[in-house]
């Protein structure tokens, strides 16, 4: 890779600001996640979209203004997310050319309800102004290409950039973190189970503009996920007593179908494409539709796969084995694979295109399984096991501004333990875990959760 390359690093859904009308509808500027989710409830019923947006975007006043640097969730949209300010500063430091650091690396934000396809001829223009604007800052730039680095959903709006709208010529490498290259169940359940009880109205308002965002029908999984009790699996766009509606379920699949026959077509796409993903931790890969209602399961069949907590690793690249030697494997959780530092590690090797030390130390084999969101008067629990053997861990509960709440160190002996806390004010949080028997090991997995109030 040149070292002179243009950094366009593209967040997942819900981690970019919204404003519209010039007032902030999701944004990091409050002071805690919850006041960012109570501003997001002010405003939520206006976000929803026509029934007939398509491809195309509404004349809603809203835009997309910047990435959200901080711990940020939409409880019942999407997972925890820990912000973008590390990746960002990473990659800040990892620019040959540090003297036009404004133009390099660049962010690209953008209105996440919306269809990716969209989204992605926005990109279009944005990323080739902004390479435009690098060439021609320094001679030696003139040859520059485009590296992209995307955390989740950003990654299908690359994909689709690249081998859709004529982005492949001046693209060099496209690194994901996490992204779901084959969608993913957790869009299945946002979609399919209304309103989660725990958040109440916010909840229903919140799920009716939910089902309205093309962005989530284009995350539903594009492999076939549906079980029938028979060993057999059929894809979700092929049921014919689905909950869902069947044209989105449709456009779903179609999205997905166009991506991967452009991306067949393009000798040069293996090459290009660096996929991180998260492993070891418990991640629904199918589903069954019982008595109307879909039932999930961490199994595909007969197998337990696997993944980041939210993208099963059956949602990798089309047609590559999941022992695939060109995919990065990271024991963590979905939301914070791109503040994981042996992920960032991994980014940094692939954009300097040298070795760089690792600073993660070996990759945890440790598993967390925790939901996503408390209700205030009751314990935090998670389940943490290690498929290695027995080991110590050093448990780690921090408050979303990094304070450590409680710490312990237990010894995991055979199968898994559960660890407890009592209840918890409410507000956003990380469970850290780490083995203590590496010195070296900085890394762990790391479990971003909300405690809701009443």
């Amino acid at each position: 890779m040149a070292d002179n390359d243009l950094i366009i690093v593209i967040p997942g859904i819900t981690g970019s600001t919204l404003r519209r009308n010039g007032a902030d509808v999701w944004s990091s500027k409050p002071t805690t996640v919850l006041a960012t989710i109570a501003t997001l409830g002010k405003h939520i019923a206006e976000l929803q979209l026509p029934a007939d947006i398509g491809d195309e975007a509404p004349e809603d006043g809203t835009e997309a203004t910047q990435l959200i640097s901080t711990l940020h969730c939409i409880p019942g949209l999407w997972t925890p997310i820990h912000g973008y300010e590390k990746l960002v500063k990473r990659l800040r430091a990892s620019i040959a050319i540090q003297q036009f650091g404004d133009l390099n690396p660049v962010l690209f934000p953008y209105d996440w309800r919306l269809s990716n396809r969209y989204t992605a001829r926005r990109l279009k223009v944005y990323a080739e102004q902004a390479l435009s604007r690098w060439r021609d800052c320094a001679p030696q730039n003139r040859d520059a290409k485009i590296t992209f680095v995307c955390h989740s959903m950003g990654g299908l709006i690359a994909r689709w950039y690249i081998s859709k709208e004529g982005g492949a010529p001046i693209t060099r490498k496209m690194i994901t973190l996490g992204t779901p290259y084959r969608g993913a169940i957790k869009a299945l359940s946002v979609l399919a189970d209304g309103p989660m009880p725990i958040l109440g109205r916010f909840g229903e308002h919140l799920h009716r503009a939910a089902v309205s965002f093309p962005s989530v029908h284009q995350l539903l999984p594009s492999y076939a996920c549906v079980n029938h009790g028979d060993g057999e699996l059929e894809y979700l766009a092929d049921q014919t007593d689905s909950v869902l509606t069947g044209s989105l379920r449709r456009d779903a699949a179609l999205f997905y179908q166009q991506l991967e026959e452009a991306e067949s077509a393009d000798p040069e796409n293996p090459t290009r494409r660096h996929a991180i993903v998260g492993a070891r931790q418990p991640t629904t890969a199918s589903a069954s539709l019982i008595n109307g209602r879909y039932v999930f399961s961490e199994l595909l069949g007969h197998h337990d796969l696997a993944g980041d907590g939210t993208v099963s690793a059956a949602s990798g690249p089309k047609g590559i084995p999941l022992d695939d030697n060109s995919i990065r494997r990271i024991a963590d959780k979905h939301g914070h694979l791109q503040s994981n530092d042996a992920a960032l590690d991994e980014v940094e090797s692939v954009v300097r295109s040298v070795p760089v030390i690792v600073k993660a130390g070996p990759t945890e084999s440790l598993s967390v399984a925790m939901p996503e969101i408390f209700a205030a008067e009751e314990p935090v629990t998670a389940t943490i096991s290690s498929p290695t053997g027995p080991r110590s861990v050093a448990i780690t509960v921090r408050g979303e501004h990094g304070g450590v709440i409680e710490h312990v160190e237990k010894v995991i002996r055979e199968g898994a333990f559960q660890y407890q806390t009592a209840a918890l004010d409410p507000g956003g949080y990380s469970l850290e875990v780490r083995s203590v028997t590496d010195g070296a090991s900085t890394s762990g997995v790391n479990s971003a959760f909300l405690v809701w109030h009443q």
